[in-house]
């Protein structure tokens, strides 16, 4: 099996959004990385519902572009795609009691953590803190 690597979702947005083109370029690279067997893509799916969002609420897909593209994702074999559960809420809880981090990056990071994820492609990469997940922005 193809290592896993956690994609945050401001990695997602760049790929799907042009304007910043070297930016948009760097994360292309990397979803096209995915697509071909390089890795396997990990997402909570907190960070597909944050795409969604993200990307129509600023115009860069209209709802049907947005879903598609969330649909295909779910849909494809190249991306493990982990739901929140109680496990998942418990870990994110005790994740903010230690490091002080809002609550809803530490869901993502504790979904990261307990799917086996060791790297994440996020652009916030020094804000990021995880013994056990390494941040690296690829951007």
């Amino acid at each position: 099996m193809a290592d896993l690597k956690g994609f945050d979702t401001n990695i997602l947005v760049y790929a799907f959004n042009a304007d910043e083109k070297e930016k948009h370029k760097k994360a292309l690279g990397l979803l096209e990385d995915v697509y071909s067997g390089k890795y396997r893509g990990f997402l909570s799916i907190q960070n597909l519902n944050e795409l969604f969002y993200i990307i129509t609420r600023k115009g860069i897909k209209n709802a049907k572009e947005g879903g598609e593209i969330v649909k295909g994702i779910l849909n494809s074999d190249k991306w493990v795609v982990r739901g929140i559960g109680k496990e998942t809420t418990i870990l994110a809880i005790n994740l903010t009691e230690a490091n002080k981090r809002h609550f809803w990056d530490n869901l993502i990071t504790a979904n990261l953590i307990l799917g086996g994820v060791k790297e994440l492609y996020t652009e916030d990469a020094r804000g990021f803190k995880s013994d056990m997940v390494m941040a690296v922005n690829p951007l």
